[in-house]
């Protein structure tokens, strides 16, 4: 599969690769917030 023909799908895998880092970032700077 050509990555040049669909940019937008290569996008969209990528947001789903980083969606559970990125929720586990968020819930970390939440926790850190909360503490201070």
């Amino acid at each position: 599969m050509c990555g040049a023909t669909r940019p937008s799908g290569t996008i969209r895998q990528v947001m789903l690769d980083y969606l559970p880092l990125l929720k586990i970032y968020n819930f970390y700077w939440t926790n850190g917030r909360k503490h201070k």
